[in-house]
């Protein structure tokens, strides 16, 4: 019996789950309705950048140059938690331009809170890429 194919089964083509690129359509255009908004909280701009942070993880877990990577999911995580900080970094320039201030509409103070919070997103990435990691080679297994 054959199992049916995973999100993780694309990984020797270059073409991205169905899935996965409605999930980037979709997050686009959230960040299209969230950059226009005059708004200093930065947990509206953390979760848009992790949406992408981890839309991007996923889409690198279906890439050819990783498949064979030990722990790859692992490294994928933490990659994609320390992703967020860039992600966020470039949110905020790219709405500052868009809305032509000259300053950003987060204090340094905010920006460098986000910053001290990355450790805790590499690790919450670390975490949950070992858990794909435990539940994808045990699926493995299983399917043998």
């Amino acid at each position: 019996m054959t199992m049916p194919p995973s999100a993780f089964a694309v990984a020797n083509s270059n073409k991205s789950p169905l899935w996965l690129r409605w999930w980037g359509i979709l997050w686009a255009i959230v960040t299209l309705l969230w950059l226009p908004i005059e708004d200093i909280d930065t947990t509206k701009l953390v979760l848009v950048a992790a949406g992408w942070a981890i839309w991007l993880g996923i889409k690198l877990a279906n890439g050819t140059f990783l498949a064979a990577a030990p722990w790859r999911f692992v490294w994928i995580g933490i990659l994609s938690g320390f992703t967020i900080l860039v992600f966020v970094f470039a949110l905020v320039l790219f709405k500052a331009g868009m809305h032509r201030h000259g300053f950003l509409d987060f204090s340094f103070w905010q920006l460098g809170r986000v910053v001290r919070q990355t450790p805790w997103w590499v690790l919450a990435g670390g975490l949950a890429g070992g858990m794909i990691e435990i539940w994808h080679k045990q699926r493995e297994e299983s399917s043998k």
